[in-house]
């Protein structure tokens, strides 16, 4: 008899097993606490899952925002070294205050001047022509300075 019982006993591994095979908790038959156990754990299982996948979910969102935040950092400092010597911009992302980074010169002439027609004259050159134009002409007033 036991061989007869036991040839038609499935077993079940997991409640999803179950519920997949069209049963569902509350069609067994216990008459202890095996029942609400199973469906707690089942519940318990379900919130687990979620949990997990919400996770996973916030985990790929952190990894975009720092790609995205080490672009942005990339994209900064390329912008920061193109507007001042590297030393300088180091200095600065460092910590070191503006005021601390350039030293004292004793004596200093500082020029204003006004290129009549500059415009006209530099209007057929691109910008980084008309900046060497630029560059060209202070380094004359030095040279003259000295």
């Amino acid at each position: 008899m036991y061989k007869a019982f036991n040839a038609k006993h499935y077993s079940i591994g997991i409640a999803d097993d179950m519920i997949s095979a069209g049963l569902q908790l509350t069609d067994l038959n216990l008459l202890d606490s095996t029942c609400e156990r199973l469906i707690h754990d089942t519940s318990q299982e379900r919130e687990l899952k979620e949990t997990t996948d919400r996770q996973q979910f916030w985990e790929r969102q952190a990894s975009c925002v720092r790609r995205e935040l080490h672009t942005s950092h990339r994209k900064n400092r390329r912008l920061l070294h193109s507007t001042m010597p590297k030393h300088i911009a180091l200095l600065l992302q460092s910590g070191v205050k503006k005021t601390n980074i350039i030293p004292c010169q004793p004596l200093v002439t500082i020029m204003f001047a006004n290129i009549v027609d500059f415009k006209t004259l530099t209007g057929h050159l691109d910008a980084a022509s008309a900046i060497t134009y630029l560059n060209k002409v202070a380094t004359l007033f030095d040279t003259i300075a000295d």
